[in-house]
Parts: C-alpha cells; sequence; structure tokens
C-alpha cells in the first residue's frame, strides 16, 4: 500500500488547496494583463509594418500597369505615324480615317482615345469609347497648334469631368515634305483599369495622382474620397517629384482626417515627372493597441474573470470532497481495511473515491483469501507423506512438516532456526558432499542459473542408521531466490527402485538366453546334420540361425535405444533419402526375420521414385522391424502381413496389418508405454514391451506420428507418419 503520512508526524507547512487556487488566480491574471498588453502592442506593430508592405507591392502593381498602358499607347502612336495609307488618307483630309486601319483591343475600349486633324486643325476621326472625350478643349487646341510646330505633348491632367487622364500629341509627318499633314492624338484614362492590381483594404485606401506639382485626382474623389483635386500637392511630393525618388510614409491631412501616405514616382524618364500615392486612415500605435485590447483583451479578461469566480466556488467543494479522502487514505496506510470510504460524489473526486473503496474491498477480500490459503497451503505440506523442509536464503529452517517430524523424530518448534546441515552427520563441505552448496556464499543466487541439487545417502545426526536422500529446489520470488524446498526420501524408496532394475535385468537375461539356446541348440542339430551329410537340414538349421541372430541384433539394438532414452542422450541423425532405398535396405536386413512360415509378408508402395524424406535409415528400420516383430508374433497363422506405403498430406505413411486378436481401447491407450504388455496377450509370448515404446521415441524424433488401430473386421493396423521433404 501506498506510503501516506501519519496525523501526528511533523512535516513541512501545507496551504489547503483553496487559497492556492486564489494565489494562483491572481498571478495568471496579472501574467495574462502583462502578455496581453505586449501581445497588442506587437500585433500593432506588426500590422502597421503588414500594412505598408501591402502598400509598397501596391503601389509597384499600379506603377507597373501605367508604365505598361503608356507603352502600349506609344506603341500605338508610332505604328500609325509610319502606316502609309494611314498618311495617305490623312494628307487628303479623308473622313473616318481610322476605321480601315485601328481596331481597339476589347480589353482597352474602356479607357484608351484615339484622335485625328488634318494641318487646319480639322477632327477627321476619333474612336468610340465609353467615357466622353473632350476633342476641343483649350488644352488640346493648344496641344494642336504646337504639334503643327512639329511639338509634341506628353502629359498626365485632368479631363473638363475632373477625371484624370494621359496623353500624348504627335504631328503626322511624310518623309517627302517637312510641314505637318495633321495631328495624332493618343491617351487613356487612369481610372480602374489601370489601378485593377492595388490591394484593398476594405475601400479605406486612397490613391492620388500628382503631376505638375498639383493634384491631379483622387481615386473616391468627389463620393467620400479626399477632395485635394486640383490643389498643390505637398512641398515633400513635389520636391520628390522634380528628382524622381520616392517619399517616405508621411502624415497627410485632409478634410476627412490624417491619412499614412506614400508616393511613388509614376513615370519615368523621359517622360514628364509624375508622382502615385497610397494611403489610409492614419492611427497612432497606442491607438491600435487600444483598439486590439478593447477586442480581444479586455473580453478575453471578462471571461477569465467569471470562469475564475466558478472556478473558486467549485474549488471550495472541490476541496472538501479532497480532505475527506484524504482522511479515508490515513486511514487505509494504517491498515484499517473495515471502515467504509465516505465520499459519493458525481465527478472525478467521486470516481477516485469508488475506486479506493474497490481497492479497500479487494484489498479485504484478497486479505482473508491469503489467509485461507495459507491455512490451505498448511493443511497441504502438512498432509503430504514426504518429508519437507523449508529454509530461508541463510539456510535456516523455517517449516516442517509432520512427515518431517516423524522422520527426525523432532517437533517443529525444536527445529525452527537451526542452520539445515545440522540435521545431519558431518560439520562441513567435505563430509557433506551431497550438500556442498549450502556452504558456498553465493548459494542464493539468481534463480535462472541455480540447478536443482541432488544428495544421496545422508546420515540423520539423530538417527545415524537412518539414511535420506535430499532433494532442494530454490523458492523464487520475482527473479531472486527468497528460500529453498528440501525434500527428504528415506533410502529404502532408493531401494526399490534397485529391486525393479535388477527384476529388469532378470527380465532381459531370460530375452537374452532364449535366443541364445536356439543358437546352441541349432548348432548341436548343424553338427549332427553334418556328419550324416544332411545338406537340407543343414540349410534350414542355418536359415534359423540367421533369423536368431536378426532377432538377437534387434534385441540389442532396443536395449542400446532403451538406455539412451533414459539417459536423455537418444538422438536420431536424419539426412535427406530416398525412402524407397530406405525400405529397400530395411527388407535386406530384416528380410530372414519375416520369412519365419508363421506368416508372409505383402508389400505394397505407391510412393514416387525417388521420394525424399529427412530419415535416420538405420533407425526407420528399427521401427519397421519392431512393428513387424509384433505383427508376426500376435498375428494369425499362415495369414499374410500386409505393409503399405503411400503419401498422405505431404507426408509418407507406413502401416503395418495384420489378422491377430483385436487389441481392447483400453490397451491401445497405453500400448506404446514401455513394459506395457495387452492383457489378451498369449502367456507364452515373451518380451520386455520395449519394442512399441521405443519405435514411438524414434518416430517422435523425426517429428512424425504413430498410432493403432484395431477392430474385428479389419483386424490391427499399426502405422506412422513421416514429415517429407519440402
Amino acid at each position: 500500500m501506498a506510503y501516506l503520512p501519519r496525523e501526528n508526524r511533523r512535516r513541512k507547512k501545507r496551504y489547503s488547496i483553496f487559497a492556492l487556487v486564489w494565489a494562483w488566480l491572481a498571478f495568471l491574471t496579472i501574467v495574462l494583463l502583462v502578455v496581453g498588453l505586449v501581445r497588442v502592442i506587437s500585433v500593432g506593430k506588426n500590422r502597421q509594418d503588414l500594412t505598408r508592405s501591402t502598400i509598397d507591392r501596391s503601389l509597384q502593381l499600379a506603377v507597373a500597369s501605367y508604365r505598361s498602358q503608356l507603352n502600349n499607347a506609344k506603341t500605338l502612336l508610332a505604328a500609325l505615324l509610319r502606316h502609309k495609307t494611314f498618311l495617305a488618307q490623312v494628307k487628303a483630309s479623308a473622313p473616318n480615317v481610322l476605321d480601315t486601319i485601328l481596331v481597339v483591343p476589347a480589353s482597352q475600349d474602356t479607357n484608351f482615345f484615339v484622335g485625328v486633324w488634318n494641318n487646319r486643325q480639322q477632327l477627321l476621326a476619333k474612336t468610340t469609347v465609353s467615357r466622353s472625350f473632350e476633342f476641343a478643349s483649350e488644352n488640346l487646341s493648344n496641344d494642336l497648334t504646337n504639334a503643327l510646330k512639329r511639338q509634341g505633348t506628353n502629359r498626365i491632367e485632368r479631363d473638363p469631368s475632373g477625371l484624370a487622364r494621359s496623353i500624348l500629341v504627335a504631328p503626322i509627318v511624310e518623309e517627302s515634305s517637312p510641314e505637318p499633314i495633321g495631328i495624332l492624338v493618343v491617351g487613356f484614362y487612369l481610372d480602374d483599369a489601370v489601378f485593377d492590381q492595388t490591394f484593398s483594404f476594405n475601400d479605406r485606401q486612397e490613391l492620388i495622382v500628382v503631376a505638375n506639382g498639383e493634384y491631379i485626382s483622387t481615386r473616391l474623389d468627389g463620393t467620400d474620397g479626399m477632395p485635394l483635386a486640383g490643389k498643390p500637392a505637398p512641398p515633400l511630393v513635389v520636391d520628390a517629384e522634380k528628382r524622381s525618388v520616392a517619399t517616405s510614409f508621411f502624415t497627410l491631412t485632409s478634410a476627412q482626417g490624417d491619412f499614412d501616405f506614400k508616393f511613388v514616382p509614376l513615370s519615368e524618364r523621359p517622360d514628364p515627372p509624375s508622382m502615385l500615392g497610397m494611403g489610409i486612415p492614419a492611427t497612432s500605435l497606442a491607438e491600435q493597441a487600444f483598439g486590439l485590447f478593447n477586442d480581444y483583451v479586455l473580453p478575453f479578461f471578462l471571461v477569465f474573470v467569471v470562469v475564475g469566480a466558478v472556478g473558486l466556488v467549485y474549488t471550495r467543494d472541490l476541496n472538501s470532497g479532497i480532505l475527506t479522502l484524504r482522511t479515508a487514505m490515513v486511514r487505509l496506510s494504517a491498515g484499517d481495511l473495515s471502515t467504509k470510504i465516505p465520499v459519493d460524489r458525481p465527478d472525478e473526486i467521486g470516481d477516485l473515491a469508488g475506486g479506493l473503496e474497490r481497492v479497500r474491498q479487494r484489498s479485504l477480500s484478497e486479505l482473508e483469501a491469503a489467509r485461507v490459503e495459507k491455512q490451505s497451503y498448511a493443511n497441504t505440506i502438512a498432509a503430504i507423506p514426504v518429508a519437507i523442509i523449508t529454509t530461508n536464503s541463510a539456510q535456516q529452517i523455517s517449516l516442517v512438516n509432520p512427515a518431517a517430524e516423524r522422520l527426525l523424530k523432532e517437533t517443529h518448534q525444536q527445529l525452527a532456526g537451526k542452520p539445515l546441515v545440522s540435521l545431519f552427520l558431518g560439520d562441513s563441505a567435505s563430509d557433506l558432499s551431497g550438500l556442498a552448496w549450502v556452504f558456498e556464499p553465493a548459494a542464493s543466487g539468481a534463480a535462472n542459473t541455480f540447478p536443482v541439487h541432488l544428495a544421496h545417502h545422508l546420515s540423520l545426526r539423530k538417527n545415524s542408521l537412518t539414511k535420506v536422500d535430499v532433494v532442494s529446489s530454490p523458492i523464487v520470488i520475482g527473479e531472486n531466490i527468497s528460500g529453498f524446498v528440501h525434500v527428504l526420501l528415506d533410502a529404502t524408496t532408493h531401494e526399490a527402485e534397485l529391486r525393479a532394475k535388477d527384476d529388469f535385468m532378470v527380465m532381459a537375461s531370460h530375452e537374452l538366453r532364449t535366443p541364445l539356446a536356439k543358437l546352441r541348440a541349432a548348432n548341436e542339430l548343424f553338427a549332427e546334420a553334418y556328419a550324416d551329410k544332411n545338406w537340407e537340414q543343414m540349410e534350414a538349421l542355418l536359415e534359423n540361425n540367421r533369423r536368431t541372430i536378426v532377432r538377437f541384433q534387434m534385441f540389442v539394438e532396443n536395449l542400446i535405444v532403451y538406455g539412451s532414452v533414459q539417459a536423455g542422450r537418444f538422438r536420431v541423425r536424419t539426412a535427406l533419402t530416398d525412402y524407397n532405398k530406405v525400405l529397400k535396405d530395411a527388407l535386406v536386413e530384416i528380410g530372414p526375420f519375416y520369412h519365419s512360415g508363421k506368416g508372409v509378408v505383402e508389400w505394397h508402395s505407391t510412393i514416387p521414385t525417388p521420394c525424399m524424406v529427412p530419415v535416420d535409415a538405420h533407425r526407420i528400420g528399427q521401427v519397421l522391424f519392431n512393428l513387424l516383430s509384433n505383427a508376426i508374433k500376435y498375428g494369425k497363422a499362415d495369414t499374410p502381413i500386409s505393409v503399405s506405403v503411400f503419401v498422405e498430406n505431404n507426408s509418407v505413411v507406413t502401416r503395418v496389418v495384420n489378422d491377430g486378436p483385436r487389441i481392447p481401447p483400453e490397451d491401445q491407450a497405453q500400448i506404446f508405454n514401455r513394459y506395457f504388455r495387452g492383457s489378451d496377450a498369449d502367456s507364452e509370448e515373451t518380451g520386455l514391451g520395449l519394442g512399441l515404446a521405443i519405435a514411438r521415441d524414434i518416430v517422435e524424433q523425426h517429428g512424425g506420428e504413430i498410432g493403432v488401430e484395431s477392430d474385428d473386421e479389419h483386424g490391427t493396423c499399426f502405422w506412422f507418419r513421416l514429415p517429407a521433404a519440402q
């Protein structure tokens, strides 16, 4: 259980959650105001910089658009002055001279205008535009007079309606005559078609054109714009116009208020200088900051205050629940699992209290279960008839069951706390060789490296005539050894095992004596037949000897395999081999045995050639011998024994079938166990009961399966399956 300080323990001064919330709320309020003010000032400065940067880009785009239109007008003027048909028609004072020569593009027909006069200043032709262009104005009349004196005009002016326009006036001259034959006027209006590339500031921006030191036009003049058209421009702008340089941002005062303006050269040399300016209503940094503060910070601060007030009320209620929960946790830390946690709330504190209550109930249940389990463990240890002793990691006795008390002639109270080695005769590692590990410092090492120890025939100190075998294994908690369990076995049990081994030796000796006796008798008969020159009898005796030797050899092989399995050293050595060759070699080796006359072996194989199987050919031959010998031994006389081999599901299956007696189902479950002989087996048939068990071990070492099927209709079939090569 987690540590909680006791109520009477001295501890550092603490503050309630409610007071801490008040302090943090005040601190956050101050931080919020400071950060908000700094942020507002920063945003205001960034907005001003962004606005001015946008104005710069807009002016660049507008100037580029104007110069593009001016270049188009100059190109049109030059093209007409070189057009021979145009010159001829002007010279002849042909009316509508532009109809067949000039086609104004649709994108320019709203602001471009063209006019043609003869040398008598009679208007010959003009383009049709959406705006009304006054071709008979006083300024234009002066331009026509100057053009007849071979003086061109390029300027920006206000037309009689107050609109700004750029106008080019040039004399029409033939190469053969120095005197002008007419006058050509080309121009365009400075309207949205020219300045449509400027950025919008929600219609708050003003666009001004300055030429010849005065305001020519303003973008919104006549509506809500700045009423400055026709008035002198400020000295700053006039000076910049003369030098064809841009101004810095400055405050321009008008009837509408102050504007933050910047002017840039509109035309480029050698054209007459003019300026284009753009601006928005000017506001100081403090005004911008105050506006942002009112728009964003103040509403957020008010929301923060309201939320903080609600939070304080909730925190007060929350603090009450936490204090109650803390008191309950102190009781739990003191081990009080019987008192219910008195918190019932529909929020996270209630969830936490409910979870803690469930932990209390579960801990109480687990504690009771642990008591029951401990008692059950003690009863189980007491009921075990084998002597058991447990020790701690220092090999001091901690528990002794009744069987151990009877064996050691001492009670648990008398043995508790004594060293384990004090139970046996001997005081050193050399005296107690089986328990030498107890004297080593690393006896309580890591669990994954600690082996199970066996100690044989140790004499008890209280009764030296009693000898015990001790099996010691570690008690592992987590990854460490916390103690040991020692099982004390009376040596009488070991003697019983020795008697079982002796019985096995007697049975094995009997099995060995039988073929040896047959060989001896056959040799004596062979000597008599040899003396009588009875060649037929001699041949039969030799064949009988061959079968006996094969059976004797296989019996010895089974004993060797049995010994290897018992010692845990049995292994097969597989190699990728043609199963047809395995069968052929096995038949050659065990052929004399199954031609015994008791039955005929019929072979049926449908496996392909070659049929590659990873096997130990010698051991598989041993399996075939054991199955055939079992079939011959228990099969009916004069009935064939069928051996079939086929491929099924990527495995090679071998079946040995005889027509012997049915094996009961209860015997089929045990028939592959060592030393097992069926309940219906003929008592005259001898054997150790190892053949089928050894066959199972060999097949399973190959990763295969072995089994038996038996019924009255089909006889008995032993089969085994080996995985074929992929």
